[in-house]
């Protein structure tokens, strides 16, 4: 099995891990001084450009869309995976009783490379509309999901179909439009994205703009360690706090789409999500033993040599089950491995600050 070829897409995620071993004590070799000096440089281009950027649609110098619906974005000030979209879902679940729309970029999508907005039917293709906006879109027929670059004409959209407020995923940048509330998203083992910009660190705002947070949510949060991450964010913002785990609510299998219950303890899982050691952890929580993980980047394409020699790895090595994301299931086609593919079906559970999650529901309900 030729395992160079397997996790040739992995490439991104290998110098990474390079760059970061010598960028993080750059005093003891010469290549870490020269990394973190260009690292640095670039990183500090990128926070000028986001402070001119912020500052132009502040001021007015670019102008701000004012939506008839009300808008609750829900963002994060780092890249990478902090819980966005789950908990978007989470928040159409507890307004079941309110017509939500939903705006995804769809990115990597026909439609994310374009600017024009298209509400997503479960019958669309993911490499069409994305597979985050397919997801929703399968999980949520009673509302209106929506993808595209164009999040003005996506509120039109759901004005047009009787919306009664607009949801943004990933909303924290987007400054076209008017957001009338800010979730703003964290992920506990990495508040501060290693208190540095792109590309020395994972910063893509300065953390001053959680001042903007009508909601602050510590994802996959730590009890034992929470209160003194509520002291680092008070540094930044006065707003609620809540915390929150993931928990694995069931497995269907992905040709028949019926709960599965896995009888043994070894599986490989593979993912291309914005946080795979999320998901690893999520999945070892529950005691199975990984005798593999295959990593690709978020939203990327999965290709079917690789899932195949993948899963031959993986049954030679003991394993009898194949377990992904729903997200990963959405990009995957029909395709048969030598092992059976779990479709791990996620969801958020508040474990601290749900008094402040109820008021917030409230807070919402308030501009209807």
């Amino acid at each position: 099995m030729n395992l160079q070829y397997i996790y040739a897409s992995q490439i991104f995620i290998k110098i990474e891990k390079i760059v970061t071993s010598y960028t993080r004590n750059p005093s003891k070799n010469w290549l870490g001084r020269v990394l973190s000096g260009i690292l640095l440089g670039c990183s500090y281009l990128f926070r000028a450009y986001m402070a001119l950027y912020h500052f132009c649609y502040r001021y007015r110098i670019f102008s701000v869309h004012k939506s008839q619906l009300p808008v609750i974005s829900i963002g994060n000030i780092t890249v990478g995976g902090s819980g966005k979209t789950l908990f978007t879902s989470f928040l159409v679940t507890r307004l079941s009783d309110i017509r939500c729309a939903v705006s995804l970029q769809g990115y990597r999508s026909v439609l994310g490379r374009r600017r024009i907005a298209r509400r997503v039917s479960p019958d669309m293709s993911a490499k069409y509309c994305g597979d985050e906006a397919l997801l929703m879109a399968k999980q949520f027929q009673a509302s209106a999901i929506f993808s595209g670059r164009d999040r003005i004409g996506a509120a039109r959209l759901a004005k047009r179909w009787g919306a009664s407020c607009l949801i943004l995923d990933d909303g924290l940048q987007h400054y076209k439009i008017h957001r009338d509330i800010h979730v703003i998203m964290m992920q506990s083992d990495d508040l501060f994205g290693r208190n540095a910009f792109l590309p020395l660190g994972y910063l893509r705002q300065h953390p001053k703009h959680l001042q903007q947070a009508d909601l602050i949510v510590i994802h996959e949060s730590d009890r034992s360690i929470f209160q003194q991450q509520v002291r680092q964010i008070r540094a930044y913002s006065s707003a609620p706090i809540i915390g929150t785990e993931v928990c694995i609510s069931k497995i269907i299998d992905y040709h028949t789409r019926q709960e599965i219950t896995i009888n043994t303890r070894k599986v490989g899982i593979f993912c291309g999500i914005g946080n795979p050691n999320s998901f690893i952890h999520t999945v070892q929580s529950f005691g199975y033993e990984i005798i593999r993980e295959f990593c690709i980047a978020d939203h990327e394409e999965w290709q079917a040599p690789l899932l195949e020699e993948f899963s031959l790895f993986c049954k030679s090595r003991g394993a009898v089950q194949l377990l992904c994301t729903e997200k990963d299931a959405a990009r995957l086609s029909k395709i048969r491995l030598e092992l059976p593919i779990g479709v791990v079906c996620a969801s958020i559970q508040i474990t601290t600050g749900q008094s402040e999650f109820t008021q917030f529901l409230h807070r919402i309900r308030s501009l209807l």
